[in-house]
């Protein structure tokens, strides 16, 4: 079994809009597309046009957003504009496919 199966490793890509941390992670993607994958993360935020629950984010109530954080599920977790944003710390073990 591959080593990296059994202790997987992340990469945070953060910074602020328009740095390309899209264009790298593209670029990792497809250079790369059985190392690499993507979390969907969590966020109260209202859904923009074209988004899909699951998919671009698991949009949550405030209320399912504190009960997560309030039980440790959350590997990180931010508040942007009066909405919170997170990454659940089981999705880390299945990330998210194109």
């Amino acid at each position: 079994m591959d080593s990296t199966a059994q202790d997987p490793r992340y990469i945070v890509i953060p910074g602020p809009s328009g740095v390309g941390k899209g264009t790298l992670i593209q670029k990792l993607l497809d250079a790369h597309p059985d190392t690499f994958g993507l979390t969907v993360p969590h966020t109260t935020r209202k859904p923009r046009p074209g988004e899909v629950n699951g998919v671009n984010y698991f949009l949550v109530s405030p209320s399912e957003f504190s009960s997560l954080l309030d039980h440790g599920g959350f590997v990180e977790h931010a508040c942007f504009s009066g909405k919170y944003y997170g990454t659940n710390k089981l999705l880390m073990t299945r990330p998210a496919k194109d």
